[in-house]
């Protein structure tokens, strides 16, 4: 996977030592990219599988790892992003994304296409949905 067609998003495992807490991240990523058992991932899915970039002690029963996703996996679809962040791993109550790639999220999330001067100048001349509240909320109040 080349870095320019990967995300990477980064999870707290609860774990009882190294070996339990390097199970748990390869699981969290074989179940966020294919959402199969290992043992049953088809030849031709092999690639898809995301990688344990790190994993890293913070105390006695908590780690943190880097998880990086190949965007295919997500095909430029937000709601698809948001599957394979959480998806059935969040299930766990030893995993807890905290982190995620703000990059890729702010290329999925472009924002609206006409920047402000477009949106300005598309709803000039009529008020906008800040003054009808504030006329509204000045209505209702008595005074």
């Amino acid at each position: 996977m080349s870095i320019r067609n990967t995300f990477w998003a980064k999870y707290q495992i609860e774990a009882s030592d190294e070996n339990d807490a390097a199970s748990k991240a390869r699981q969290i990523s074989i179940e966020q990219s294919v959402e199969m058992p290992p043992e049953v991932v088809p030849d031709s899915s092999v690639d898809n599988i995301a990688r344990v970039e790190s994993l890293n002690q913070v105390d006695d029963k908590t780690w943190k790892s880097s998880i990086l996703f190949d965007t295919k996996l997500v095909d430029e679809d937000p709601t698809q992003f948001l599957n394979v962040l959480f998806g059935n791993i969040s299930l766990q109550p030893w995993c807890r994304l905290i982190d995620a790639d703000p990059s890729y999220l702010g290329r999925l999330l472009k924002g609206p296409s006409f920047g402000i001067k477009g949106i300005r100048k598309s709803t000039s001349g009529r008020e906008s949905l800040a003054q009808l509240r504030r006329y509204q909320t000045h209505r209702l109040l008595p005074g």
